[in-house]
């Protein structure tokens, strides 16, 4: 017990150099009291004096692994929630005809008409193609054609070197 007594009078004599570095030793002082075998990472002493992280490369080469979580345990504990925001309900205008009377049937008969026409696989007249489309098609139509030819060409140099071999094979 005079050990803590003498970190918390060094606690309060240190008020004036940093907030932080009080609130991190409090935190990590809590867990030391709470669990004998807690590891630190420099002196007891020394605890106050020690900066609080910059970044959290400081921090995980600066600190204990239990340092580490009786920080981030203390930190969980004293941060306020945030308020609970009511759930947003939002209402769609809705058309006042259709709850005045019942729909008839040429009414469905149209609403259905008009939900077939506006599925593409129903449309009858299509969007014109965009030039890049165009060109996509000139390209594949051109290199089908090329295809072709070289098939063709391929073929009938075949049947060149086939009745050539014919006519030598006759005149040996």
């Amino acid at each position: 017990m005079a050990s803590k007594q003498l970190v918390l009078d060094q606690l309060k004599s240190f008020i004036e150099e940093s907030e932080y570095n009080i609130k991190q030793a409090e935190a990590i002082l809590e867990e030391v009291y709470r669990n004998p075998s807690f590891e630190l990472g420099v002196p007891l002493e020394n605890l106050v004096d020690r900066d609080p992280p910059s970044s959290i490369a400081d921090l995980h080469v600066n600190f204990t692994r239990e340092e580490r979580l009786s920080i981030c345990q203390h930190v969980l504990a004293n941060t306020t929630k945030p308020p609970d925001v009511p759930e947003i309900k939002i209402r769609f205008k809705q058309d006042t005809h259709s709850e005045e009377k019942p729909t008839s049937l040429p009414e469905i008969a149209a609403i259905v008409r008009d939900a077939r026409r506006r599925n593409p696989k129903h449309r009858v007249s299509r969007n014109p193609l965009t030039y890049s489309e165009e060109l996509r098609n000139v390209i594949q139509v051109q290199t089908d054609a090329l295809a072709h030819h070289f098939r063709q060409s391929s073929r009938t140099a075949d049947v060149d070197a086939a009745r050539g071999r014919r006519r030598e094979s006759k005149h040996v």
